[in-house]
């Protein structure tokens, strides 16, 4: 009787237990969702105001997973909101997750046109990277790094991402949806024809859309490559690259003269309602510039204005002769003297 009524008592803790880990699970997915919802909202104070109740106990039992990503979305929120210098110093403060650190540096310097700083942190993040074994964490981990590279448009650094998510990717992992889609996108970059005949015939649609994308941009067909980048936004797995290929859609329409279509994508790139990669850092300096650029054209002078304004306050770290910083102050110049 005693060793039944022990047995009995451990099934019911054991049970209890999983109960336990069960309403934990289930209370992280519901905070998580709401605050993903949050973001997408764009209600970017409701999510920092969530993240600081989750912080300090009070929106229930949150798993180790939520909380340590927690203080990256914050990184991100005040990224995105003007507050570069407190983003990144909780950037240096965050240790819950390496590879997110120092992919955050990377893209603060670089969204403050820090060209030494990007580079530093840029290779921490690669050196980080390559000592994981070859795998699920690398790859995955090289798609987020991806994102990052691809707004620069650099040829040696986009090479060199391609062959280590190539050298990282098992076998068993190359038809992995984010895999596909991330070689479809350096592929495309890079006009890598081989990397694109591959991704056209994919089984992920997300990376046949961005391969038909790169492809119809390539002939000069912008229509037809704006058409595809859409398909590819909403083919998008988590939509970890929904924020970079509304970047090269809003390119193909500067390209054919859709003012309102480039305002309306870069909207994805300069206020994300998806933080699952760093892609903000890189890409949205050039869509504050197009934005600036396409509002003028649409004779919308204070809109205009405020983008070449944002731009000037984000890269305070950019050398004078800054592409960007040159251009958005010279368009300044020339809408202060418009009669």
């Amino acid at each position: 009787m005693g060793a039944r009524n022990r047995s009995g008592n451990h099934g019911r803790s054991g049970t209890l237990a999983r109960a336990s880990r069960c309403c934990a699970h289930r209370q992280s997915y519901h905070t998580l969702a709401a605050q993903t919802g949050l973001i997408a909202r764009r209600d970017y104070e409701g999510a920092r105001s969530l993240i600081g109740r989750i912080q300090e106990g009070l929106a229930g039992e949150v798993n180790d997973d939520v909380k340590a990503g927690l203080p990256f979305d914050l990184v991100h929120i005040h990224a995105i909101n003007g507050r570069v210098e407190l983003a990144l110093g909780l950037a240096k403060n965050a240790t819950e997750d390496r590879h997110n650190r120092v992919l955050a540096l990377w893209a603060i310097h670089a969204a403050r046109g820090d060209n030494k700083g990007q580079a530093q942190h840029r290779a921490q993040a690669l050196a980080a990277v390559a000592a994981e074994p070859p795998g699920k964490v690398r790859s995955s981990t090289l798609t987020r790094f991806v994102a990052m590279e691809l707004a620069g448009g650099i040829p040696g650094p986009l090479r060199e991402m391609l062959e280590a998510l190539e050298r990282a990717t098992p076998a068993a992992r190359q038809q992995d949806l984010y895999v596909q889609s991330s070689l479809a996108l350096l592929g495309g970059a890079l006009e890598d024809s081989e990397v694109l005949t591959r991704a056209l015939n994919s089984s992920v649609p997300e990376a046949r859309a961005i391969a038909e994308a790169f492809t119809a941009e390539g002939e000069q067909r912008f229509t037809d490559a704006a058409a595809a980048w859409q398909r590819a936004r909403d083919f998008a797995g988590d939509g970890r690259y929904r924020p970079v290929e509304s970047f090269f859609l809003a390119r193909v329409l500067r390209a054919a003269d859709d003012h309102q279509g480039v305002v309306d994508a870069c909207d994805d790139v300069i206020d994300p309602r998806i933080m699952e990669t760093w892609s903000w850092g890189t890409s949205v300096g050039p869509c504050l510039l197009w934005s600036g650029d396409a509002t003028a054209s649409l004779d919308q002078v204070d809109r205009a204005r405020s983008f070449y304004k944002r731009l000037v306050r984000l890269r305070t770290k950019a050398p004078e002769d800054d592409p960007l910083l040159t251009a958005a102050r010279a368009s300044l110049t020339r809408l202060s003297v418009q009669p």
